[in-house]
């Protein structure tokens, strides 16, 4: 599974915090990923979830979602279950 990188525990806690406050308000699916994408604009606050902040753990790894619309993070290797129009972001 992708790492969201931080540099100390409790930034880690403070990084998802903030991502579950953003995934959890009543924006639509696509405004609850421009903010964690862009860090403006959403209860996420400056929390952004890209290329950046995500690091690849070099494992190949099998992702599924639910009945719900998803985001992926997919490094080379991963395998996803996304179906049309759920967004796929690209961890190198």
């Amino acid at each position: 599974v992708e790492q969201v990188f931080a540099e100390s525990a409790d930034q880690q806690v403070a990084v998802v915090a903030a991502v579950m406050a953003e995934l959890t308000i009543a924006n639509s699916y696509l405004d609850r990923i421009a903010h964690l994408q862009s860090g403006i604009g959403g209860a996420n606050g400056s929390t952004k979830l890209d290329a950046t902040t995500i690091q690849n753990d070099a494992a190949n790894d099998m992702l599924f979602g639910e009945a719900d619309m998803d985001w992926f993070f997919q490094s080379p290797g991963d395998v996803l279950d996304a179906i049309n129009g759920e967004i796929v972001s690209a961890i190198p």
